[in-house]
């Protein structure tokens, strides 16, 4: 009984622990409305957001966090960072 308990409370140990992990992720906020935008706008956002482009910020930094999951058997791939999902091809 002792030996259930303690595999028990490891469990929920490491289940405590990959809650605290995925709370603590930095997610940036998208906008959940399209909005037209000048250039000057858009090199702002990539600057703020710190979202690479080859052209307006090569200094750009966001991790994306991508987990592949099968959902109805389809395979997605979900961005943990933005809360983005997509159909994974191939």
């Amino acid at each position: 009984m002792r030996k259930v308990l303690i595999l028990f409370s490891l469990v929920l140990s490491l289940s405590a622990m990959d809650l605290l992990i995925q709370s603590s992720q930095v997610k940036v906020g998208l906008r959940a409305v399209g909005k037209k935008l000048s250039p000057a706008d858009v090199k702002s956002m990539l600057k703020q957001k710190g979202f690479f482009d080859k052209s307006w910020n090569k200094n750009g930094s966001f991790r994306n966090d991508f987990l592949p999951k099968n959902l109805q058997g389809d395979k997605v791939v979900i961005d943990l960072a933005t809360g983005l999902m997509w159909h994974q091809s191939g």
